[in-house]
């Protein structure tokens, strides 16, 4: 085949208006996803920083919740160590009578509040009268009334007002009223 002249130059043809936008589009769709993903961006951060605030709240509660329970779980045990210290200080026995009323003294210094301590304070003065008046029953019933102070030596100092410290001697062996030999004028 012979070569045939090549065709004359077209002429340009202006595009229609659709034509002109759709070879934008590429740019279009690529400006279209960098503004998704600045917006993801934003929404992202603040969704990770509400996460954090919700987190460092619920911590909070967690820890105030837990500070509580502690407090409660420490004041329920306080409690019942406070109750078996004031039924064994209201015991027929006089060695866990004296048991109960140390402890009730060791009890009130660690109270876990003031009303606690004021409890415990009555708690123990109540039967440290009542001791006193049982063991001047029961001691005054066979010895007579002096016999009183030689069975318990109930001593109650308050240094601070809502504190009370309590010591209680073994009950006193007969003669024993506390006298050195030269206090009760004995010459050996």
């Amino acid at each position: 085949m012979p070569p045939t002249p090549s065709p004359a130059p077209l002429a340009p043809v202006p595009l229609e208006w659709w034509q002109n936008v759709a070879l934008f589009s590429p740019v279009a769709v690529l400006l279209a996803a960098a503004l998704a993903a600045v917006i993801n961006f934003f929404i992202l951060r603040q969704r990770t920083q509400a996460d954090v605030k919700a987190l460092e709240q619920k911590r909070i509660a967690d820890e105030s919740a837990l500070r509580q329970k502690k407090e409660a779980d420490s004041k329920a045990e306080w409690w019942k160590r406070a109750q078996w210290a004031l039924d064994s200080s209201l015991s027929d026995n006089p060695d866990r009578a004296k048991l109960g009323l140390e402890i009730m003294a060791v009890l009130a210094e660690s109270a876990p509040g003031a009303e606690e301590t004021r409890i415990i304070t009555i708690g123990w003065e109540d039967p440290l009268a009542a001791a006193a008046e049982t063991a001047g029953e029961t001691v005054a019933e066979s010895q007579g009334p002096s016999a009183v102070r030689d069975r318990w030596d109930l001593v109650v100092v308050r240094d601070q007002p809502g504190v009370t410290d309590v010591t209680v001697d073994a009950p006193r062996k007969p003669g024993d009223n506390g006298l050195t030999t030269e206090e009760k004028g004995v010459v050996e």
